[in-house]
């Protein structure tokens, strides 16, 4: 749920940013690429570990 709300918060920021003319789009390339990649390097700095595994 996570993955699809960070495509769709980088989707909006990126167009947004297109419609205005303005820099600020880029900031959505962010979200979008973590989120279709499904990679943050961010949890990794942070030591976030969001496997499940079997217990």
């Amino acid at each position: 749920m996570i993955i699809s709300i960070r495509i769709s918060a980088g989707t909006t920021i990126l167009l947004l940013g297109l419609a205005y003319r303005s820099w600020w789009g880029l900031l959505g390339l962010g979200p979008l690429l973590t989120g279709s990649l499904r990679y943050c390097p961010v949890n990794q700095i942070l030591r976030i570990d969001k496997c499940q595994t079997a217990s």
